[in-house]
């Protein structure tokens, strides 16, 4: 199927009808939904194929389909998202994102979005962030700190991630929290020294500070001599 185009009402079923031809069935979609535990539909079609349709459709008049928005399968969250990914130069891009973020209900729509960082961005995003944290809807609170995963773990910003981190204490959103912890694994692995003094002195709910361990010690950037420590200051 052609996705460069000029979009309509009329493509939008041809888009459905290549979707579902491509769907890996019934019993795969139902695996989807539980895994995203989501309450959209789930059609199970292969990321090779929403990477091609994502791409075909941000080299076409991508602001008409984006303007129709479909949003009936999970599915469709993964395009949009690969859509948003590729236009973040477009000014209208962060009015697209707001939509997208406030109608996220499961974390493989949230996730699958990915922010570049750049010289002109850099304080509209991170406004964006501290926006979106603020927010009391789960998955936006979540994408806020995607951003902060993606974008501003570094020297200049470590101090205030802490803050925010700091301030998020309390909040019993599952989603919510495999977040932090996501986000302080990411802390201690790129900026190493500081955030593990952070975490040696960390006020934060035991469950995060546990699970951003656990995190750090499944992955490849920190020496075995480091997880051993870090394993060393787990609550009980």
């Amino acid at each position: 199927m052609n996705f460069t185009r000029k979009w309509t009402i009329r493509d939008i079923n041809d888009y459905y009808k290549f979707l579902k031809e491509n769907s890996k069935g019934a019993e795969k979609a139902e695996w989807e939904k539980r895994i995203a535990n989501t309450s959209m539909p789930c059609l199970a079609v292969p990321s090779t194929v929403v990477d091609i349709v994502a791409r075909d459709i941000s080299k076409s008049d991508y602001i008409s389909f984006l303007n129709i928005w479909p949003w009936e399968y999970l599915v469709d969250t993964q395009v949009i998202a690969k859509v948003l990914n590729r236009i973040q130069k477009d000014d209208r891009y962060w009015d697209y994102l707001d939509r997208y973020v406030n109608l996220c209900d499961n974390w493989a729509s949230t996730d699958c979005l990915r922010f570049k960082l750049t010289r002109s961005n850099k304080e509209k995003l991170w406004e964006k962030a501290i926006e979106y944290i603020n927010n009391d809807r789960p998955f936006v609170k979540r994408v806020g700190m995607i951003i902060l995963m993606k974008a501003f773990v570094c020297d200049e910003y470590i101090d205030k991630i802490f803050e925010i981190l700091n301030s998020l204490k309390g909040n019993d959103h599952y989603y919510v929290m495999m977040m932090e912890a996501w986000l302080l694994c990411e802390c201690v692995i790129k900026v190493r020294s500081k955030s593990i003094q952070y975490l040696q002195e960390a006020n934060l709910d035991k469950f995060v500070i546990n699970k951003a361990i656990s995190k750090c010690r499944d992955s490849y950037r920190l020496s075995s001599a480091e997880k051993e420590y870090l394993k060393s200051l787990k609550r009980v």
